[in-house]
């Protein structure tokens, strides 16, 4: 039998879990690691909050003038939110210590949207944040 006590969406997305990024065109790990916050954790649900307060006080021609869609956007703001680390981040030969203003910069880059997919894709999946024995 379950025992709901064990089965808290938000508790689990609050505790994260580690993601092993993949390289963009092959789908191997690389040997990136992010720490993630599940989509049901307070940070990321408020971020998702706060842009979308912020996208309705955009006027049309704001939109208009931005080439990057809402959700697009919305994803970026999300996924900022839900990393909380990392390990062997670099840029050339340097390492890249973790911080939100450097996950900002880094996930806000066009170059790297595709590391927006891959946290967005594991963050929205609650199974990533539960024991595999829960599902027992």
């Amino acid at each position: 039998m379950a025992d709901l006590n064990t089965l808290g969406v938000v508790t689990a997305a609050e505790r994260g879990a580690e993601m092993i990024l993949k390289h963009p065109a092959t789908g191997a790990d690389l040997d990136i690691t992010f720490d993630v916050l599940g989509f049901d954790a307070e940070a990321v649900v408020q971020a998702g909050r706060e842009f979308d307060r912020a996208e309705a006080k955009r006027t049309p021609e704001d939109r208009a003038r931005d080439g990057e869609s809402a959700m697009s956007r919305r994803n970026v703001a999300l996924a900022v939110a839900a990393v909380t680390g990392w390990r062997n981040v670099q840029r050339g030969d340097a390492d890249v210590p973790f911080s939100k203003e450097a996950a900002s910069e880094i996930l806000s880059n066009p170059n790297f949207v595709w590391m927006i997919g891959q946290i967005v894709a594991f963050g929205g999946k609650r199974q990533n944040f539960f024991p595999a024995s829960s599902g027992d």
